[in-house]
């Protein structure tokens, strides 16, 4: 619920558009880092990490002043924080950090090849730090042994950390580059060179596998906090960057998003923005709760005018019953697949309501496309015109039906799991979707990821 944010009429909202792996700022209400939200203790014998009240903060950062912070030092209790799996290609973890005062040197902060009380096993991607006369100095490394930066840093000053990994195939080669910032790059290449640069393990075997994150505590490392967490992956450096979505200087921008009950007693959906870019378009999705893992499409994807100048949107949701409140988002989708959520605007639907069905039967492009299955939903939208029924069928390249869905009058967002009727899933590679009416046969094809 973090990515989601208020919007009004005529407020101003400004934000990066990603769909990163992982957003964490501690917005918890315990105490303690301990079992709140996916957070897990693999090592120690007390719950001694604290989450303090104080966040940290730097200008256009996209996860900042929201929630708390996690507190750590010279305490007993190691933590984990789950992520999807990644086994190939490269990720960026970025997170701000303050540190009040550190001893001789340890690492503070690492990835592992897995995740829960008691499987984390094998570390990478390790963060140290520690005091240098009256300053600070960061180092890195896979091993237990950190590749310091010879710059000096300040105590009681937030920085922002930048981790990259690339995993290559072979052993002992991969790369584990890292940036510390005073100020957010507004793109890859403003990264610059990286102020440490490790290759492999030593003698440790590389891992395989990351799973979580991981922030530990130690006699002789930081007293320090840390917040903001942010995971992106991708194929390459680039992509990887453009997934974390760490700077908030990329915006589609909104100056409003409201809705309104029409005379026929639908609900009227309009929205301004200021400027767009790189935007494929956006959808509407509808939820009778504030919560977006309730929430469904309820439009076909409206394209995007891209451009600085105002563009305004609408959109009518026809679909509605009388006494119900209903919550309402804008979801825009740039080129390269990345989401982001705005809202939510709420209504409530009083008298009746005539529903309203389709003239004719239409399918739409699936999107996001090509997917990962591992990771999302496929979503088909179409619509079934009235006094008709349709087939949407999921073909394999062999021309194998994998998935069937039976159709009625309607707007549809069918979303697909990336299973077969077995419930196995499918294998990565080109499939083929295909709504049948009595009036309608259309195609499309989508691409599937591992």
């Amino acid at each position: 619920m973090k990515k989601v944010l208020m919007i009004t009429s005529m407020l101003l909202i400004t934000i990066g558009l990603f769909s990163i792996q992982l957003n964490e700022v501690f917005d918890y209400s315990g105490s303690f880092l301990g079992g709140q939200g996916q957070w897990v203790k693999h090592s120690g014998t007390t719950d001694d990490l604290i989450l303090s009240p104080t966040n940290l903060s730097m200008e256009n950062y996209s996860s900042q002043s929201i929630g708390k912070s996690a507190s750590f030092g010279s305490g007993s209790g190691d933590y984990n924080c789950p992520i999807p799996e990644k086994t190939q290609g490269t990720f960026f973890i970025s997170f701000l950090f303050k540190a009040t005062s550190c001893g001789s040197g340890s690492y503070f902060f690492h990835t592992a090849n897995s995740s829960g009380a008691s499987d984390v096993t094998a570390f990478g991607s390790r963060i140290f730090a520690k005091a240098n006369g009256t300053s600070l100095q960061f180092g890195a490394s896979n091993t237990n042994t950190g590749t310091y930066c010879n710059t000096n840093y300040n105590f009681n000053t937030t920085y922002l950390i930048i981790l990259a990994y690339n995993i290559l195939s072979g052993t002992n080669n991969d790369e584990l580059k890292v940036w510390i910032k005073t100020s957010v790059p507004n793109s890859y290449s403003e990264l610059g060179n990286p102020d440490i640069t490790t290759i492999g393990y030593g003698t440790l075997i590389d891992l395989t596998i990351f799973k979580s994150i991981c922030i530990r505590q130690a006699s002789g490392g930081a007293n320090a906090l840390i917040d903001g967490i942010r995971v992106g992956y991708g194929s390459d450096y680039s992509s990887a960057w453009n997934d974390l979505g760490a700077s908030a200087t990329l915006p589609v921008t909104f100056s409003s998003f409201n809705a309104a009950l029409t005379g026929s007693q639908t609900v009227s959906l309009a929205w301004t923005t200021e400027s767009e870019s790189s935007l494929r378009g956006f959808n509407i999705y509808r939820s009778e709760n504030n919560n977006t893992v309730d929430a469904i499409a309820v439009s076909p994807m409206i394209a995007a005018n891209n451009t600085s100048s105002a563009s305004n949107y609408s959109f009518t949701d026809d679909e509605v019953s009388v006494n119900n409140t209903y919550y309402y988002w804008v979801v825009s989708t740039e080129q390269n697949g990345h989401n982001e959520w705005y809202g939510p605007c709420n209504i409530t639907v009083n008298g009746s309501v005539t529903p309203q069905v389709p003239t004719s039967t239409e399918l739409y492009k699936a999107y996001p496309n090509p997917i990962n299955t591992n990771r999302a939903n496929l979503n088909i939208e179409c619509k079934v015109g009235t006094e008709e029924t349709a087939m949407l069928t999921i073909y394999n390249v062999k021309g194998q039906s994998v998935k069937t869905y039976n159709l009625n009058s309607g707007v549809h967002n069918v979303q697909w799991d990336g299973k077969d009727l077995n419930g196995n899933r499918c294998s990565s590679g080109v499939y083929f979707y295909r709504l049948s009416s009595p009036t309608t046969s259309s195609v499309g094809k989508v691409l599937i990821l591992k």
